[in-house]
């Protein structure tokens, strides 16, 4: 009968906490509730679902292209590309072909005109003198090849400062080296290629001739006959003639002479216009 109470009473008691334990877990579950509901309020897409792409896979990996070659440097223009040296009689100016013309080219480029409107007035600034123009190349190609583009580069530098009026006409003349007369090495030690070296063989020379002017008479007369060398060379004219005589000719007599057959002695005598020698 004990047991049956006990068991009673037992059962009455968890009855009793299980309500207790119920109303506290209800309370704890509205204040859960409430603090969720705050949140949400705050913060209303915190809890929002986004759709989540598929996820991509990974692309391979390229291979890595071929290396390209850097560029040729760009060369010079303007007043840095001149270079000027002085020496006695003369004025040079020394510009790299690359800055005015393409490679195996004649024809000046677009930029060319920069360099040339410089050198025309630095030219003019040494005086009236005359000029030559000097054309070079590197050693590739043939021999003849060089000489001929060598030629026709400083024909074409002429030019331009002809139609420009840096220079006279009859002032100035070309020549073309080809690769005669080089810089610098057109090869390194080893026997490979050297390109900055070509590159500065690849070049035009402006030389100005400073112990000349342009208005020095050219000389058009001989130098006078003195009276001295004018009987020595009749005498061993006489020499020389045979004994027409003795020989039984009779020697012509020579009659009304030209004025101007024998000029008198200890005058100059004056070549033909054609045989007159020009600087």
């Amino acid at each position: 009968m004990m047991k049956i109470e006990h068991l009673a009473a037992l059962i009455a008691c968890t009855v009793t906490l299980g309500a207790v334990f119920d109303q506290a877990f209800a309370q704890d579950t509205k204040k859960i509730n409430k603090w969720f509901a705050d949140i949400d309020s705050k913060y209303p897409n915190l809890r929002k679902k986004t759709n989540v792409g598929d996820l991509q896979d990974p692309g391979k990996i390229q291979t890595p292209g071929k290396f390209q070659h850097p560029a040729n440097i760009q060369a010079p223009q303007g007043f840095k590309a001149i270079k000027t040296t002085s020496a006695p009689c003369s004025q040079r100016f020394l510009i790299g072909a690359d800055t005015l013309f393409e490679f195996d080219k004649a024809t000046l480029t677009a930029r060319a005109e920069e360099t040339l409107s410089v050198l025309g007035p630095m030219i003019q600034n040494v005086g009236a003198h005359p000029v030559t123009i000097e054309g070079h190349t590197d050693a590739v190609g043939t021999d003849d090849y060089n000489q001929q583009l060598s030629d026709r580069r400083a024909e074409r530098v002429r030019n331009w400062l002809l139609e420009h009026r840096v220079v006279e006409r009859k002032a100035v003349s070309t020549v073309g080296y080809g690769e005669k007369k080089p810089v610098a090495p057109n090869t390194k030690p080893d026997g490979k290629d050297n390109p900055a070296g070509r590159a500065l063989n690849r070049r035009v020379e402006i030389v100005v001739d400073t112990c000349k002017g342009l208005d020095e008479p050219a000389m058009t007369t001989a130098p006078a006959v003195t009276p001295e060398a004018q009987a020595a060379s009749s005498d061993a004219a006489t020499a020389a003639e045979p004994d027409k005589e003795a020989a039984g000719e009779s020697s012509p007599v020579q009659t009304n002479a030209p004025a101007d057959s024998a000029p008198p002695t200890g005058s100059s005598q004056t070549p033909p216009a054609d045989a007159s020698s020009t600087k």
